[in-house]
């Protein structure tokens, strides 16, 4: 799965937008100023993949193009009540343009084995706001009743799905890392004791509480629970030490008390017994398998207890929760995109970076690329293809919204799109950037058109330095602005600014430039890119003034 372009005609602020997400390259990162749409990038895309997979009338008129399973996919919607109007499709193979397999609607939407769609659409926003989340409720309803009733669907433990709209949530990381620890994955195992210095787990405790539906047949120790969920839940029950059963609190929504609701606590005292519960079992299918019971409201709390590795080499325990919330985070988009990289998958993640320190934000696209199992770079700069991971892929795409520029220091221009506004019409459009973020420094993106700042120094330093500019191209300056200059010399002297000055060709810059331009001085913390074309023709000016003097002396 490969998302290519997309062209919006009105969606919130996106009006008449164009993207290119480039098919090529594994990874592209949305990033734009505050309010210029790159979090309404990402609801777009899960938005049109929820009308498409449940063959709803667009929300929105758009042109679509994505690669997927070898076929080229394009897909114009528009926003109409009248159903044969609302989309045109057209499929033809990716390598071979002119053989068409179908520009019918129906064949697209008709197609039971969903072969021109992505096997999973996954969401992820690490913010509190829940509106990515709500465009994920159809699919979660129709999940439920895949769970309560799967002989209607022909689904038991070995077939059950990931939905294909999936919404990530903070306790998935939990099912995540239960799953790793499952599985004899070594490079998962590797990452986990290298970055996050976990060693094993210790232990694990399931506190499932009463759910909010009734059932008349099922196993009475689950309140009546059937479906796919009973084979594993007895497996669960069998392998704790001593079920207990209690009263909890519960906190419920319209209520001012929390209730009292029955609870089973089932805990599991080592690792060996978690792999009694997960025997046959694969590391996704047990992912899915407790994803399965948390959503028919069983589970009211899953507690972990890790043994991690400090700093002096002894070993400590931990619950998982006491990890940092951007290593859950991290564990969570890592799982997900582990579980299904052999599979045709497209990941929209809003802000993932949030929690995480500038070393990890650093690191952050390798771990995507490496932990997850896309391990492009290997291939790409090794001569022998037998150097690159044996479980190196090429079928997905993740889109990346973020402000962070850490993230995008390694990456190269075709990856980044940046959300601007044109400054006339104000209208947001979308463009690549300049220059190629990697090798620029965090100094040097921050400073370019991809987050426009004017410098990297803090305004009350920078606006010093303003001041002092404009005071040393004065030939002659008043008692109040000499003293006003000295004093600016001793605060900038003692930041290390002064040995710029000290250069005679800088010096003669400066003058020239505030004697020129003394009256366009760019006092404000960002650059739009009109004042960057300025401040370059204005320095060009300066710089053929200053050779012609040279010339002339």
């Amino acid at each position: 799965m490969k998302l290519d372009k997309l062209w919006i005609s009105e969606f919130k602020n996106l009006k008449d937008i164009e993207i290119d997400f480039d098919q090529d390259e594994l990874v592209t990162v949305v990033i734009g100023w505050n309010g210029a749409g790159k979090s309404n990038v990402i609801e777009a895309l899960v938005i049109i993949f929820r009308d498409l997979d449940l063959h709803k009338e667009p929300t929105f008129s758009y042109k679509l193009e994505y690669i997927c399973r070898g076929n080229r996919i394009i897909v114009e919607a528009t926003d109409t009540k009248v159903k044969k109007e609302q989309y045109k499709v057209l499929i033809h193979e990716e390598a071979n343009p002119e053989k068409i397999i179908t520009d019918k609607y129906t064949d697209f939407f008709n197609n039971e084995d969903r072969q021109y769609l992505p096997s999973n659409v996954f969401g992820y926003y690490s913010g509190p706001s829940d509106r990515l989340a709500t465009h994920f409720y159809d699919h979660q309803r129709k999940f439920r009743d895949q769970l309560l009733y799967p002989e209607k669907y022909g689904l038991d433990e070995k077939t059950l799905p990931l939905r294909p709209l999936f919404y990530a949530q903070k306790v998935h990381s939990n099912f995540v890392l239960l799953s790793f620890f499952l599985g004899a994955d070594e490079k998962v195992k590797k990452f986990l004791k290298e970055k996050l210095f976990i060693e094993d787990i210790e232990s694990v405790l399931f506190v499932l509480n009463k759910p909010d539906w009734t059932s008349k047949e099922g196993d009475p120790r689950f309140w009546n629970a059937t479906g796919v969920v009973r084979p594993f839940l007895d497996r669960l029950f069998s392998a704790s030490l001593a079920p207990m059963r209690k009263k909890i609190k519960v906190p419920h929504p319209m209520k001012k008390n929390p209730e009292n609701v029955d609870a089973l606590f089932l805990y599991l005292k080592n690792i060996e017994a978690l792999q009694d519960v997960g025997k046959e079992t694969s590391d996704k299918d047990f992912f899915k398998l407790l994803e399965s019971i948390y959503f028919s409201n069983l589970i009211h709390e899953v507690r972990i207890r890790v043994k991690i590795k400090n700093k002096n080499g002894t070993d400590e325990s931990l619950t998982f929760r006491e990890l940092s919330e951007g290593e859950q985070q991290l564990i969570t988009v890592l799982g997900l995109l582990r579980f299904t990289r052999d599979d045709e998958s497209l990941f929209l993640l809003d802000e993932p970076d949030t929690h995480l320190n500038p070393a990890w934000s650093m690191e952050y696209i390798n771990f995507l690329k490496e932990v997850a199992g896309f391990n492009l770079d290997a291939q790409e700069g090794s001569g022998d293809k037998d150097d690159a991971a044996s479980d190196a892929v090429d079928n997905s795409h993740i889109v990346l919204a973020t402000h962070d520029p850490i993230v995008i220091s390694t990456l190269k221009q075709e990856q980044i799109q940046i959300m601007k506004r044109d400054e006339d019409s104000l209208k947001v459009f979308a463009a690549p950037p300049l220059y190629e973020p990697k090798g620029m420094g965090f100094s040097g993106i921050l400073m370019s058109d991809m987050f426009g700042l004017r410098s990297d120094l803090d305004p009350k330093t920078l606006a010093k330095l303003d001041e002092h500019a404009i005071l040393l191209a004065k030939e002659e300056r008043s008692e109040t602005e000499e003293a006003r200059y000295k004093t600016l010399q001793d605060q900038l002297d003692k930041s290390g600014f002064l040995d710029a000055y000290s250069d005679p060709y800088f010096s003669a810059f400066v003058k020239a430039w505030v004697r020129k331009h003394g009256d366009k001085l760019f006092t404000q913390t960002f650059l739009s890119d009109g004042d960057r074309q300025q401040l370059a023709d204005m320095t060009d000016e300066i710089l053929a003034e200053l050779d012609a003097e040279e010339a002339r002396e």
